[in-house]
């Protein structure tokens, strides 16, 4: 029976998939403190401009910080395909 380099290469080497790399955790996906201040400053801004919260005020920072991180994310990319 012959060996088939491709199968051991295969083995060796663990395949990960695009929702596990999702899961995993990325230097982006990382809140700063910034972001996290950022949010709560929108909201007070928010509040003074009379736009009212009707969910929990945790969902809507969360919902800010993740708009935050994706634009972080979009421009990462875009400088690093400009290099």
């Amino acid at each position: 029976m012959k060996k088939n380099p491709r199968r051991k290469q295969l083995l060796t080497e663990r395949r990960v998939t695009r929702s596990q790399k999702k899961l995993e955790k990325s230097s982006s996906q990382v809140t700063t403190e910034s972001m996290r201040k950022l949010a709560e400053e929108s909201l007070e801004i928010g509040k003074i401009l009379g736009v009212k919260v009707i969910t929990k005020e945790e969902n809507v920072k969360r919902r800010i910080i993740d708009s935050l991180k994706e634009e972080k994310r979009k421009r990462r990319s875009v400088e690093q395909g400009l290099k």
